[in-house]
């Protein structure tokens, strides 16, 4: 059996990626001389490829300081992760018996907690300065130029248990004593997390309008490589329907140029107008989407909950998605007519779709429209999931009506699935018999979920026409 420093580098590139992080990457190193040169380059992407940055000074002038080391380290940043986490325990500084120490259930929590606390006392005016000065853009500005194989910017908002690197805790917290190679046990971590977790996270980045400044960083240091744009979860308020998407003629050709190798997008949109500059801001959104949409595979776009006028978000259908391959709907009201006009562009590609508490303006008979042109127009759709719970009278669970497609024989099988807890996972499935006839034939939406709702092994009605 081969040594493991003599392995290709190919296979040691794939043992990195199986969840080694720096340190570990950082041990492997110390095991030899002949070890330490070839996991060199390896160690080196790991701890830059991905560069997690929070708003406070120290993070932005530590990108800084990445992207202009002499080691050309910014030419290995692929990945920007931006957080809305707190890494400082603003609010709690005026009140030292504040809640924030009663978190410690053993003497040795409420050492570290109280460390951390007074590491805060040391960045509140700074950190409040530049968030009053809009420093941060900036700093973002300078930094992005000098990563120019970036290709993900990803938007981490509101997450309050999520793993804290060793890295981040020991850049702003180091009194702790977390320097490289030292691992930080779990009990400890489980405290340090409930720190990050214990400010109520900046109103999200999209709120406060980071999310916009970001992207017109990127179209300003001209990059030509971001192929995604995302965001971890459906936390927070969403990105302003009212200010976000209307760009001046001089922005518009500079995303072109920037954004014409994007592939994924995840949006989440706060629709905060009303009539009639609703109709202005969605005819804003359309030709955003169009200019950003050539060469899009993946489309997600999340209408926050509880925000704004529930009237119908159009869709553009000038030039379309061409190429779009997955498209994901979460609580959109949808306009039957445009919908279907914006889909026609993407009719020979579109392989998913999941919609999920979607609605149309008639939402009874036009979902069932909807259905019987899926089933009908999209040839190359594999999966197709939307929400029936409203048709269908559930309460305790989301219930999805399925079409699935055998790339290889072509037959199609239709279920109903039942999602129960917050990440939606499947709790019971329940084949449906064939309604081909059904989507293709005449029968109105009230006969078509009425069978959907009783269905349980019966044949479809004879069809019924209108």
């Amino acid at each position: 059996m081969s040594p493991i420093y003599a392995l290709p580098l190919e296979i040691l590139y794939a043992i990195a990626d199986m969840g080694l992080d720096e340190d570990d990457l950082l041990s492997l190193r110390l095991v030899s001389k002949i070890l330490n040169f070839r996991v060199h380059d390896v160690h080196l992407n790991v701890v830059f490829q991905t560069r997690y940055v929070y708003l406070v000074p120290d993070s932005l002038k530590n990108l800084l300081n990445v992207a202009k080391h002499i080691s050309q380290a910014n030419l290995r940043v692929r990945r920007l992760v931006i957080s809305s986490l707190e890494t400082y325990a603003f609010n709690t500084l005026d009140d030292p018996a504040s809640e924030f120490l009663e978190m410690a259930t053993n003497t040795e929590e409420f050492q570290i907690l109280r460390q951390m606390y007074h590491t805060s006392l040391s960045f509140t005016e700074d950190t409040s300065r530049m968030r009053r000065k809009r420093e941060h853009v900036s700093y973002l500005i300078f930094a992005l130029y000098r990563f120019p194989f970036l290709k993900e910017i990803i938007f981490q908002n509101g997450e309050k248990h999520v793993q804290i690197p060793r890295s981040v805790v020991n850049l702003f917290h180091p009194s702790l004593g977390f320097k490289p190679g030292r691992r930080i046990p779990e009990s400890e971590h489980r405290v340090i997390a409930r720190f990050f977790g214990s400010e109520a996270p900046l109103e999200t980045l999209e709120r406060t309008n980071i999310w916009r400044e970001v992207i017109d960083a990127i179209s300003v240091a001209g990059l030509r490589r971001v192929q995604k744009i995302g965001r971890t979860n459906l936390l927070g308020s969403g990105v302003s329907f009212a200010s976000t998407f209307s760009l001046s003629p001089q922005q518009m050709e500079k995303y072109q140029r920037s954004f014409s190798n994007l592939r994924k997008l995840h949006l989440q949109i706060s629709v905060d107008c009303y009539r009639p500059e609703y109709n202005e801001r969605n005819g804003h959104f359309c030709n955003w989407l169009d200019m950003l949409g050539t060469q899009l595979r993946e489309l997600t776009i999340v209408k926050s909950v509880g925000y704004g006028p529930k009237q119908a978000i159009l869709f553009p259908n000038a030039i379309g998605l061409p190429k779009l391959q997955r498209l994901h709907l979460f609580d959109i009201k949808l306009e039957y007519g445009n919908f279907r006009e914006f889909l026609r562009h993407s009719e020979k590609t579109l392989k998913n779709v999941y919609m999920e508490g979607c609605k149309f303006e008639d939402h009874c008979e036009e979902s069932c429209k909807f259905l019987k042109y899926a089933n009908l127009y999209l040839p190359a759709l594999q999966d197709f999931q939307i929400d029936v719970s409203s048709l269908c009278g559930t309460r305790d669970s989301v219930l999805f009506l399925q079409i699935l497609r055998d790339d290889r024989t072509g037959t199609k099988k239709y279920q109903l699935l039942w999602r129960r807890d917050c990440r939606m996972l499947i709790t019971r499935k329940e084949s449906l018999p064939d309604i081909t006839q059904l989507l293709g034939g005449m029968a109105t939406g009230k006969t078509f979920w009425s069978f959907v709702k009783s269905a349980k092994g019966r044949d479809p009605p004879a069809l019924k026409l209108r």
